[in-house]
């Protein structure tokens, strides 16, 4: 009966702690579990700070490799890289890439507005324009076809509107001076575009080259770039004009002189005699006589004067 009630008192000191040899024994387990469960706890906690180092590295490593690969495909930056030269894929000294980087222009450039001078590289379009005041404006537009302008003072030079430039002719002057002088696409510097307002009219393109010989270092070109020789070169006599027609003055082609017209002959016509018969006309009679009793009778007749009787005595020899 003893022995059934130290066994349950024991088995309840056990439990609850209350014995004096169950107590140290108790103790001592107690202090070991706390020391025994936080081990693993502290050694997952020294891998935290190394998890986010490892995490920083990772996303600074992917925000690099996307900032380069972003740079990669930027075309601005792979002009600044030097990777667009002469008229390369991308650049802009080629006619489709010209065309719109004028196409991109034209959105700027107000309607009075006439362009004075141009500016081509293979990585940036430079355009110099003026308005009817002659307040000018110089507008940029880069491999991105994105444009910015600044206004540049005042510019009294001529010039013709944007759409009149050939975009063809830059990369047509290029291609033909690299090909006859063999020189590489790295060699073309930029273009130049110029406008003579006299009464021609002309454009004219000129290419600048580096590292080449000095006679080979400019090209120029006419408007569409259909003639390109060395700046160096002889100027090509121009092909004389032809003078105007002068009208040929009239000569003057003498007149035949007029034959004279031979006269007619005459036809010969017998003279009659000459006759000293006298008419004279006697109160309405006319009556025939010899000169000299003709005179006789005037005589009488002047003397007579008025008087009737002598006159009619004067006439009597005629009746």
């Amino acid at each position: 009966m003893a022995t059934s009630d130290d066994s349950s008192y024991e088995d309840a000191s056990n439990a609850f702690g209350a014995g004096s040899g169950a107590s140290s024994s108790s103790s001592v387990t107690a202090a070991a579990v706390p020391a025994g469960g936080d081990g693993p706890r502290r050694r997952s906690e020294r891998w935290i700070p190394l998890t986010i180092v490892l995490l920083s590295l990772v996303g600074t490593g992917l925000a690099l490799w996307r900032a380069e690969r972003g740079a990669l495909a930027d075309p601005v930056k792979q002009g600044e890289r030097g990777a667009v030269q002469g008229i390369d894929g991308r650049s802009l000294l080629r006619a489709q890439n010209l065309r719109r980087a004028f196409d991109a222009v034209s959105a700027d450039v107000r309607v009075d507005e006439v362009v004075t001078d141009v500016q081509i590289s293979p990585v940036l379009v430079r355009l110099s324009v003026r308005d009817a005041n002659g307040h000018a404006r110089i507008i940029d537009t880069n491999l991105a076809f994105k444009t910015s302008s600044r206004d540049a003072g005042l510019n009294p030079s001529d010039g013709p509107a944007l759409a009149q430039l050939d975009v063809s002719a830059p990369g047509r002057l290029v291609a033909t001076a690299l090909q006859r002088g063999g020189f590489p696409a790295r060699a073309v510097t930029d273009v130049g575009w110029s406008y003579n307002a006299g009464a021609e009219r002309k454009q004219t393109w000129t290419l600048t080259l580096h590292d080449v010989p000095i006679a080979d270092q400019t090209w120029e070109a006419d408007a569409t770039a259909a003639t390109v020789r060395r700046t160096s070169d002889p100027v090509p006599a121009e092909p004389a004009r032809p003078e105007p027609e002068q009208p040929t003055p009239a000569v003057a082609t003498p007149k035949p002189k007029p034959t004279p017209a031979r006269p007619k002959p005459t036809k010969r016509t017998s003279t009659p005699p000459r006759s000293n018969a006298v008419t004279i006309t006697v109160n309405g009679t006319r009556v025939i006589t010899d000169p000299q009793t003709a005179r006789r009778i005037a005589a009488c007749i002047r003397r007579a004067g008025t008087k009737r009787v002598d006159i009619i005595r004067c006439i009597e020899p005629l009746r």
